[in-house]
């Protein structure tokens, strides 16, 4: 069955090692995330995300072996991480596949929501 990948991109303190915020999302037992489902894709540094921060990009990749999973169960997922109090991180994460088009979505510790919607 197809899989489902969400990028989540943290705005976080310069000195938060990739290892932390790799072993606090592997440490909250996401549901449906695959074995090594957790990727590093990049970390940006620049004026718009502030002295002393960077964004860090992770992709997680989601998976369930008897049947494909809705877009609505893996956005509860990536909602529950709790990096937002643990790292007092600003986080977005963000989907595209050719089914879906592309959402941006808003995570803040307690709920989710769309922030911007293309036209499936």
């Amino acid at each position: 069955f197809p899989g489902i990948e969400r990028d989540l991109s943290l705005v976080v303190s310069e000195n938060v090692p990739w290892a932390k915020i790799e072993a606090l999302v592997l440490a909250t037992g996401l549901k449906f995330l695959e074995e090594r489902g957790v990727e590093f894709v990049g970390t940006y540094r620049g004026q718009q995300i502030g002295q002393g921060k960077k964004s860090v990009t992770l992709r997680l990749k989601f998976r369930e072996p008897t049947r494909t999973l809705r877009h609505e169960e893996v956005d509860g997922e990536v909602a529950a991480v709790p990096v937002v109090e643990r790292l007092d991180a600003a986080v977005t994460f963000s989907s595209a596949d050719r089914s879906h088009g592309q959402r941006r979505i808003s995570v803040s510790a307690l709920r989710c929501h769309v922030v911007a919607s293309a036209p499936s």
